[in-house]
């Protein structure tokens, strides 16, 4: 469902990236967050659905242009032949190896038959007291063929498996490299469709299915039909009657699996799509973590996430009733054709139709052949998964791009002047149909001047780069770069003259000198020599201001910046992407808002950059922040897609239009003083900026705090800058601690809940072994979650029922012996009654076995759902519970978070379920065949036996030697996906640097290793893989030889023989197929031992904790902080606040500015109790925070931070939610006019009622600000605590939010942290943070009279005229 509605689209942000406003609705709770619904539900009630169609409003042609940019071309060839089709002569003739290999493989079962029944014509001869002279020699003569089969098969299994490995590695690398390229090709609109994950999906999962489905499984696949057809066809050559009797077990069989695997493919499906859904939902929650500790929805949030959790369990019970009645009729049709055949093979035998070779023969050579056809069934989903995988990325290559930078057409650009037209331009996003963004817009930016846009979000301006770079085409107009049309040149050759540096600056995963170089186009990076270009880089560097911080770092310029730049603070990622952007001396710069991740002072240094950068070239600027467009040539003022007005700076001060009243909106009074002063005094210093910014959210930006010593604000220049460079090396150096590759820990790992309340001296060993237990500890911590009786019934009956599978195989051990032995007097009186009655004996089994299995896998997956849902909602609430100091861990990311609460508890199957249930299954039958040979001949027994360990290695070979291949093969194949997802994720920044030549070709070298390491990986496990597939046959060699050495010497009968060798050989075997679970055990203990582990550890500040004072209003909400000292625990080298004092009055309304990282969002922080001081005390209401009740204290505080925090339901839900109490639907529209939300809400089409979308994303940044602003006002806070409200909103957007927080703050103690120095002048009292103490405090007037290190705040953000 889509949300269209004018009304609130019209302010929709618009920035570079297309909002999804895909809509889904989730789960309801008490408070009525959202509508309860079932799976197949829809949520139509919910979904504003205006216009039907909005591409009807267009015209054909501006249809078809809006069509091409977004629109899938389904391919001309998919599946299998057009994957094979990526097969060169190399593959083909591998293919055709394993191909005749495979088919070889398949007849040694077939032939085996064949042997077996040769020797048990020569057993039941000798019992019947034939051919005693001639035995040895015959067992002798068809042992030494089982040996010869061993062999054929080993060679044969070995060939087809690294045959088809290779090949399948070959192929999947050619169609991983198309499809990258086809990716590359795409414009931007195609991205703006598609979901955030799915281009990674394609790039890592999908790729990796089309591999698994040309690797070693068709080699399987050609393996089992090769031994269907012998199997059959030897069966038919023997005796046709008998065999086609038998054959009545293969559509038994299928019968019974066509119609359980839809039924649970459905409920899979839906299982999988719920767990999806939850994890969107814990990726909303844990990405917000701070919002939900300050509003106490710990527990709200927990109910919510336990509905998703129940219907997954629904499903997962479904499922388990299918897959119980499935197994069950596959053992009772095994079981009952047993009857069958020897009830009339003893028919045929009795009439001497039939012969004991034959019966024995046909027996087990149809038995072979309908299992090999079964056991393709599970390869047959990886050949669908492959196929659909296929579909999707073919889709892709097939597809046409209309914007495409590989393609050679159109004119190339060499010299250009750099002038700029946008004529008659009409345009609307491809994904967003129903708002039109620019209407018959016309704009002319001169070449070599600046061109400033201004006005609110959603108006059009990040649109116009979008087309000057050409990301997008208009539906109508022309865009002209020198007088020619855009659409006639050469995409990569226009890009070649443009450098783009967005708010957001992305780096890639690499060092700063290559980050700069990827500036440069390939037409001239290859002209220059190693030190040219070094030369080059250095002095794009300084001109960014960036050189001087670059050469404090560890390794300067080879410093490697970590993924997407996270080991570099905001100012620092902005001023290398500045210098990236000036490398190539563009014709044409285009700035998207380059300095509003930048503190005042980090501003103005960063501006002058980029005013030296803006020099003789074309500029066309963004910015939400006037101070920094002021000298701008012209600026233009841009509202609902159409110019409002333009001029320079003093031209539109002087008409008082628009303009005006934006520069009045962030005018700040006292600034009287000539901003030149200022600069002057920074530039008699060298160029240096306070490297202390780490971006917007001074969450982190306070735990980069200096550790040089408050500076007062009249510090002489020379001191200033050495403090400066201090402050370079202190943050870098503590960014590099806090943060670590996030590859090395994919899911929650050891090291993070083990840290909870240890020393910091405990040894990563020490740690590490406080999570290890042992299987049986594992077993019982997951079992304990068992809580009902029907869970404890379900279990207990589970396990006897899988016992009784178990027994199954001793009791046709000594059914089929004895059955054997009666074919040795075919002329006595009872011959035929003793047939009878032991085919009733197989149908008992039969039965028994349907019932058996059926109840074992219904009862023991019914535990399990129950169990993991209890644990999954258990390690959901327990991570809820954590401090924020587990959070702060870079080991605790959010991805981390949401991967563990999906993997981990996913690793639980391997102690619980299906699985436990094998394991009794498997435990009863070794100790049963183990007493039953050992009783019946104790010699032939331990013979056997011996053969046991090998036996099992080679069930768990069979089974764990391919997966073993295709782990190897992803984790081969981790760092070339990486580097495609990081590389089409910031998809606009290749696009910008006009990268995709190189990313592409990048990306086709990071294939060659893995490639050269999964043919390494196939070599070794194939060998291991083929070994256990030809083993068997040699432990039958042994076994026959033994036996009959034993009866020709009359020491054992054919009873005793065949008892031994069915117990021992079959039920080992059995056996040995558990062992390939090894792998999922060993997963389960490590999950079970770190939620066991998390579960037991008691954060600091404990919201589950009832102790401390309760308090159900607080008197007068006065803040006081008494000597305080904080370091973060992730850092405690650093100190951040040191011995910070103030005090907050009753119903003040205070103020915290600074620098990034002085100590302004910790002081917020230690307020809220997210962290406790290390020294001091912050009292609130005379009283100790630490003394109160966290919960009952959270209470009487409500938070507002810089990114609004709103989940994906309706807007009255998201309100609600905030509440600490029932509200009435009064109170909810009193808290939301006092937001100034009300009269916006309203003119929704579904008023409150209408969905936010995910995250927010149907709402522009002021609108979700307000209602998260209504959100905690219904609350009724005694303390307001304002983090950054106003800072990511354009002019008019925080006129009114300001508007609303002024309103808010009215009779209660309001604390707002702000670098808009605007929105808070009229605060009671105003503290200025220096180095985690306070400089200066007083009003905005008192301080601007000081002349103090607010006044150059003030200064540096004046709005007069120039």
């Amino acid at each position: 469902m889509s949300l269209h509605s004018k009304k609130s689209t019209s302010t929709v942000k618009d920035n570079e990236h297309s909002l999804d406003l895909s809509i889904k609705s989730i789960p309801s709770n008490e408070k009525n967050f959202s509508t309860e619904k079932s799976e197949n539900e829809a949520s139509e009630s919910h979904v504003v659905d205006v216009v039907k169609d909005p591409f009807e409003q267009y015209t054909p042609e501006e249809q078809e242009i809006l069509y091409k940019q977004i629109n899938d071309t389904p391919a001309k060839l998919s599946g299998y032949p057009r994957i094979l089709s990526y097969a060169d002569k190399w593959d083909i003739m591998l293919q055709l190896a394993g191909t005749i290999t495979g088919i070889g493989a398949g007849l040694g079962m077939p032939l085996m038959s064949l042997v077996s029944g040769q020797l048990a014509q020569a057993f039941t001869d000798l019992a019947s007291g034939k051919g005693a002279s001639s035995f040895q020699h015959t067992v002798d003569h068809f042992c030494l063929y089982f040996i010869y089969i061993a062999i054929g098969v080993f060679g044969c299994s070995y060939i087809y498996t690294v045959t088809f490995i290779i090949a399948g590695e070959r192929i999947a690398r050619r169609i991983r490299q198309d499809y990258l390229h086809a990716i590359l090709s795409q414009n931007i609109g195609y991205f703006d469709r598609l979901g955030a994950g799915e281009i990674t999906t394609r790039i890592t999962t999908d790729t990796n299915f089309i591999q698994d489905g040309l690797g070693e499984k068709v080699g399987l696949v050609f393996f089992a039909i090769a031994t269907f057809v012998s199997g059959f066809v030897i069966a038919f050559i023997r005796h046709w009657k008998f065999t086609l009797i038998l054959s009545s077990m293969f559509p038994a069989i299928c019968g019974g699996i066509g119609l359980g695997v839809p039924f649970i493919t459905k409920n899979t499906k839906g299982q999988i799509a719920v767990v999806a859904e939850s994890s969107t939902f814990v990726e909303e929650v844990f990405s917000n973590i701070r919002n939900a500790f300050a509003f106490g929805t710990q527990d709200i949030l927990a109910k919510l996430y336990n509905k998703y959790l129940i219907t997954a369990q629904r499903f997962g019970i479904n499922k388990a009733i299918a897959m119980g009645l499935m197994v069950g009729w596959m053992f009772f049709v095994a079981y009952g054709v047993y009857g069958l055949a020897f009830w009339e093979g003893g028919r045929l035998l009795h009439a001497g139709d039939l012969d004991v070779s034959k019966l024995i023969g046909c027996f087990f050579a149809v038995l072979i052949a309908s299992y090999s056809l079964a056991n393709i069934s599970p390869k047959m989903q990886s050949f669908v998964s492959c196929a659909s995988a296929a579909k999707k990325i073919f889709d892709t290559i097939d597809r046409v791009s209309p914007i495409n930078a590989f393609t050679p057409t159109g004119d190339v650009v060499k010299d250009i002047k750099g002038e700029i037209e946008l004529k008659n331009i009409r345009f609307v996003y491809p994904t967003r149909p129903e708002v039109l963004v620019l209407d018959n817009f016309s704009l002319v930016c001169p070449s070599g001047k600046i061109t400033a846009l201004v006005g609110a979000s959603g108006s059009g301006k990040s649109t116009i780069i979008g087309l000057v770079e050409r990301f997008y085409d208009p539906i109508g107009g022309q865009v002209f770069l020198d007088g020619k049309d855009l659409r006639t040149l050469n995409v990569a050759s226009l890009r070649n003259q443009i450098s783009l540096v967005q708010q957001e600056p992305v780096l890639f995963a690499t060092t700063v000198f290559e980050n700069i170089t990827y500036g440069l186009p390939d037409t001239i990076k290859g002209t220059l020599s190693k030190e040219e270009l070094e030369r080059r880089v250095y002095d794009a560097a300084k001109l960014a201001n960036a050189y001087d911080f670059i050469m404090t770092l560890p390794e300067q310029f080879s410093t490697n910046v970590g993924q997407r730049g996270f080991l570099m603070s905001g100012g620092q990622k902005q001023r290398i992407a500045i210098a990236r952007a000036v490398i190539s001396d563009p014709k044409i710069l285009l700035l998207d808002e380059a300095t509003s991740a930048l503190d005042s002072k980090s501003e103005v240094l960063v501006q002058k950059a980029l005013d030296n950068a803006s020099r003789s070239r074309t500029t066309i600027v963004i910015a939400h922040r006037l101070s920094t467009i002021r000298n701008a040539d012209n600026i233009v003022v841009v509202n609902a897609g159409k110019i409002v007005e333009q001029g320079s700076h003093n031209e539109l001060l002087d008409l008082n239009g628009a303009y005006a009243r934006l520069v009045e909106a962030q005018k700040l009074s006292g600034g009287e003083k000539d901003q030149e002063m200022v600069e002057e005094e920074l530039e008699d210093a060298p160029r240096e900026i306070p490297i202390t910014s780490f971006g917007d959210d001074d969450e982190d930006n306070d735990m980069a705090s200096l550790e040089a010593p408050m500076m007062s604000h009249n510090t002489d220049t020379d001191t200033l800058n050495n403090k400066l460079n201090e402050k370079d090396n202190v943050v870098f150096e503590d960014k590099t601690l806090q943060h670590v590759a996030s590859e090395i820990v994919p899911n929650l790992p050891p090291a993070d809940v083990g840290e909870l309340n240890e020393e910091p001296k405990k040894s990563k060993k020490s740690k590490k072994n406080n999570h290890e237990i042992n299987s049986l500890t594992a077993l019982w911590f997951i079992h304990s979650f068992v809580r009902t009786m029907i869970e404890i019934i379900c279990l207990l009956i589970g396990i006897l029922a899988s016992m009784i599978c178990g027994a199954a195989y001793p009791v046709q051990a000594a059914v089929f012996a004895r059955f054997l032995n009666i074919f040795t007097d075919l002329s006595s009186t009872d011959f035929l009654h003793k047939v009878n009655v032991f085919a009733v004996y197989w149908l008992i089994l039969a039965i028994v076995q349907f019932f058996a299995y059926a109840i074992s896998n219904f009862a023991m997956t019914y535990a399990m759902e129950a169990v993991l849902q209890r644990i999954r909602y258990h390690l959901f609430r327990t991570l809820l519970r954590q401090d924020v100091e587990f959070f702060d861990r870079s080991e605790n990311t959010v991805g981390a978070i949401t991967t563990s609460l999906s993997t981990k508890i996913q690793s639980l199957e391997g102690l619980s379920g299906p699985t436990l249930g094998t394991f009794f299954q498997i435990l009863t039958n070794i100790i049963s065949v183990t007493i039953l040979s050992l009783a019946t001949g104790w010699k032939l027994g331990l013979v056997t036996l011996s053969t046991s360990p090998v036996i099992i290695t080679a069930g768990y070979y069979r089974v764990r030697a391919l997966d073993q291949v295709q782990e190897k093969l992803s984790a081969a194949y981790k760092e070339s996906a990486a580097f495609a997802c990081e590389s089409t994720s910031a998809i606009r920044t290749v696009a910008s640097l006009n990268r995709e030549e190189n990313v592409f070709a990048e990306y086709c070298d990071s294939l060659i290793k893995p490639g050269r390491e999964s043919a390494i990986a196939s070599l070794k496990s194939g060998l291991f893989f083929s070994a256990a597939q030809g083993v068997t046959f040699l432990i039958n060699a042994l076994t026959f030889w033994y036996g009959s050495t034993l009866m020709r010497k009359g020491e054992y009968n054919i009873v005793q023989f065949y008892t031994c060798f069915i117990a021992i050989v079959f039920g080992i075997q059995q056996a040995g197929q558990f062992f390939g679970y090894s792998a999922d055990v060993t997963k389960a203990k490590a999950a079970a031992g770190e939620i066991k582990y998390l579960s037991e550890s008691k954060p600091k500040i404990d919201t589950w904790s009832t102790e401390g004072k309760k308090v159900e209003s607080l008197q007068s909400a006065a803040i006081e902080f008494r000597q305080v000292e904080f370091s973060y625990p992730t850092r405690r080298h650093i100190k951040v606040l040191r011995g910070l004092n103030l005090t907050v009055k009753p119903g003040q309304f205070v103020a915290f500015v600074g620098s990034s990282g002085c100590g302004k969002s910790t002081t917020i922080g230690l307020i809220e109790r997210f962290y406790d001081c290390d020294n001091g005390a912050v009292l609130v209401d005379g009283v100790n925070v630490r003394d109160y009740n966290i919960n009952d204290y959270r209470k009487q505080i409500a938070l507002v931070s810089q990114e609004p925090t709103l989940y994906q339901g309706t807007v009255r839900e998201n309100i609600v939610l905030g509440a600490s109490k029932d509200v009435s639907e009064e109170e909810m529209i009193e808290a939301c006019k006092k937001a100034n939300i009300h009269e916006f809400i309203l003119g929704l089409p579904n008023g409150y009622n209408t969905l936010c979308g995910q995250k927010g994303s149907s709402l522009s940044g002021g609108q979700k600000q307000r209602i998260a602003i209504a959100r905690a006002l219904i609350r009724n806070p005694k303390i307001l605590l304002l983090d950054e409200a106003t800072s990511a909103l354009d002019s008019h957007s925080e006129k009114v939010v300001q508007e609303a927080l002024n309103a808010a703050s009215q009779g209660r103690t309001t604390v707002a942290i702000a670098h808009r120095l605007s929105s808070i002048q009229d605060a009671d009292c105003i503290f200025v943070f220096d180095g985690g103490v306070i400089a200066e405090a007083g009003t905005h007037a008192e301080l601007v009279k000081q002349r103090g290190r607010y006044y150059e705040l003030v200064v540096e953000q004046g709005l007069n005229k120039a």
